[in-house]
């Protein structure tokens, strides 16, 4: 069931017996709009409404339990009256548990399967593998959580990852840029420290990254034949912590600790933390 993040009275409904409907009236009435081309007792894993258009869903299918591990997979842009499938690029046996949209750029796709996971930059057209480093496992489900992907597995845990503004910014122009830097989103001091990536569509003979303070000033910088290869890296930089003094450690948290440091907010995408790409 997904209802639409527009409209509060339409909902789109799957069933595991191969049937799709539609409701625009709250549940009033219902309209079968299920795809021709889904064959029958094909059951229906999961429909994402888009977060961008209020016909637009996307429906995942599987048939693995009738001896047919073939990905199925449709969107729809006119609330079902007709569908596209959307499968190219995905494994012939690699079947598909979820399509989900990315709700900051639209048509951004992606795809949990039964063996990892599958990305889309054109709305479903063609897809290609982000697995990266997880295992072979299944991918039931996934969800975007503001900068992140955070993904579902069977049996092997969750996993996260981090910062997708890269997969966000990239475009064909971008591709084809000799060096790139991505606009890195917000950071606040936390376990993890503030990131941003940068692109080289051929090795650079040097690169460095440097990250200023609110004065101008290189507050850390980072250089070396890592930052020099082809292909996409990511650059981090702790953002500071500083000690309190005396008087202001009065004030005890939940625990019953007092501080000793206050967190500063690590702005990435303003002049406070401004990041410069030198190639050579």
């Amino acid at each position: 069931m997904a209802p639409s993040r527009q409209d509060p009275k339409t909902i789109w409904v799957g069933s595991d017996d191969g049937l799709v409907h539609i409701t625009r009236d709250a549940g009033e009435t219902w309209q079968e709009i299920t795809p021709p081309e889904m064959r029958e007792f094909s059951r229906v894993s999961l429909i994402d409404a888009s977060p961008h258009r209020p016909g637009a869903a996307y429906l995942a299918a599987k048939r693995y339990q009738l001896d047919d591990r073939a990905p199925y997979a449709w969107k729809t842009n006119d609330y079902g009256r007709t569908w596209t499938k959307i499968v190219n690029g995905i494994g012939p046996s690699d079947y598909v548990h979820v399509v989900r949209e990315d709700p900051k750029r639209a048509g951004l796709l992606y795809a949990g399967a039964e063996h990892g996971v599958y990305v889309s930059f054109d709305d479903g057209e063609d897809w290609q593998p982000l697995s990266l480093n997880l295992p072979d496992v299944q991918v039931p489900d996934l969800v975007v959580e503001e900068h992140d992907l955070v993904i579902a597995t069977h049996g092997r845990s969750f996993y996260v990852l981090d910062n997708i503004e890269p997969l966000r910014q990239l475009t064909e122009a971008v591709a084809q840029e000799a060096v790139h830097l991505f606009t890195p989103p917000e950071a606040v001091r936390r376990v993890y420290p503030a990131s941003t990536d940068y692109y080289l569509r051929g090795a650079a003979a040097g690169a460095s990254v440097e990250f200023l303070d609110a004065k101008g000033t290189v507050a850390n910088r980072q250089a070396g034949p890592r930052l020099n290869t082809a292909g996409a890296h990511r650059i981090a930089a702790r953002c500071s912590l500083h000690p309190l003094q005396r008087s202001q450690r009065a004030a005890v948290d939940l625990h019953g600790r007092r501080p000793r440091h206050k967190i500063v907010a690590c702005r990435a995408n303003t002049p406070r933390f401004a990041i410069f790409i030198r190639s050579t």
